[in-house]
């Protein structure tokens, strides 16, 4: 165990939310292009603004997002005769020197600064979204190509069409100044080349069928990967490759304390779309650690093993076709010098055995091939295959 830096004990079982270590990474390279306030280590804006949220999403549960949605309901997103858009330049603010002020203070915004003020007005109002929604509307009619499935106009993200936002801008004269030239584009799409993997780790980690635990270390090493590719790049500006590095530099103050977590190691290796060989990916060093991790894990459980008797099922199951079939079907236990040992049980875990399964519900697979098993992961496992999704 020593060989591979592996002390088993408590100390450094440590888990760091994964949704907060992006968050953190994110600020950080926003904070060297200047395009927040402040420095995670001076202000975390998660600790902020996000930790009371859940980290796990559903689309279904998010009342605000489906009311904004049923907004654009109108049963016919093709027909522009149907959309009633309300011309927003003709209605006079309600505190005009108000309105002055804050146009001066936008006058020297950023691109990214001009896009999520744009991005704030058009979602203000139900007005200002009907009147983005039909400009969108237009701007993806001529994209639509024969035999494509148009995207409803009411899920689309603001964001996603600089075409319908540079129209929206245009159509209100208040907000003219906010319009973003083909440079600052530009800019924004090299930003969000380098920010796009944080978007997505976070959206996949925070569906509520995920499974946090295992993917963990692989996500770490993702991001660690895309990285450090925008900072080899040289066609990158020298700001965003700097921004880069020390986004990096923040991941891997966490990364480092995750790939030494005894808990998010052997989650990893118990996955069974995963396992030990994920750590090739890493080093032969860190592939042999886990299976080391692994072995003496399992040989602890394996020692004081008693193996359980399966579960009858639940009433809700049975019926007297079910019953039936289980009759009919039912496999005679091997007997003591078939099963197989601890050790070689290990050995056709490490080695792959049952395939991968589904990767979104890794505990199927033990349910499906919990007969495979002599019951050492079924049983002395489930501490670890039942840990708190949340990190």
């Amino acid at each position: 165990m020593s060989r591979y830096g592996i002390p088993f004990n408590a100390d450094n079982a440590q888990i760091r939310c994964i949704a907060h270590v992006v968050n953190l990474v994110v600020q950080k390279i926003l904070a060297v292009l200047k395009e927040v306030d402040a420095d995670p280590d001076a202000q975390d804006y998660y600790e902020l603004f996000l930790k009371h949220f859940p980290i796990h999403f559903s689309y279904d549960d998010d009342e605000d997002l489906r009311e904004w949605e049923a907004e654009g309901d109108d049963g016919d997103e093709g027909d522009d005769d149907d959309v009633e858009v309300i011309d927003m330049s003709a209605v006079q603010d309600e505190d005009e020197e108000e309105f002055d002020d804050e146009e001066e203070e936008e006058e020297n915004l950023t691109a990214l600064e001009k896009l999520r003020t744009a991005c704030k007005k058009i979602v203000s109002t139900p007005q200002s979204r009907a009147a983005f929604r039909s400009a969108a509307q237009k701007e993806l009619r001529g994209q639509m190509t024969a035999g494509q499935t148009p995207t409803p106009l009411a899920r689309l993200m603001v964001v996603r069409d600089m075409k319908a936002i540079d129209s929206w801008v245009i159509l209100h004269d208040q907000y003219r100044h906010l319009l973003l030239g083909k440079k600052e584009w530009g800019t924004l799409k090299k930003l969000n080349s380098i920010l796009q993997i944080f978007t997505k780790v976070t959206k996949t980690m925070s569906r509520a069928s995920t499974p946090t635990l295992p993917w963990t270390i692989p996500m770490y090493e993702h991001m660690r990967k895309n990285l450090e590719e925008h900072i080899n790049d040289t066609s990158l500006d020298e700001s965003l490759r700097e921004a880069c590095a020390a986004g990096h530099q923040k991941l891997m103050e966490y990364y480092t304390i995750v790939k030494k977590s005894q808990h998010t190691i052997l989650a990893t290796v118990l996955h069974p779309g995963l396992r030990a060989n994920w750590f090739k990916n890493l080093s032969t060093d860190d592939y042999n650690g886990a299976c080391t991790l692994f072995r003496h894990v399992f040989d602890e459980y394996a020692r004081d093993h008693v193996p359980a008797t399966a579960p009858l099922p639940s009433d809700v199951l049975v019926d007297d076709d079910y019953s039936f079939l289980a009759t009919v079907g039912a496999l005679p236990d091997p007997i003591a010098s078939e099963r197989a040992s601890s050790r070689s049980e290990a050995d056709r875990w490490l080695a792959g055995e049952g395939g991968a399964g589904n990767l979104n519900f890794p505990l199927m697979w033990y349910k499906v091939c919990d007969r495979l098993l002599s019951g050492v992961y079924t049983d002395n496992f489930y501490p670890y295959r039942s840990m708190p999704m949340n990190l």
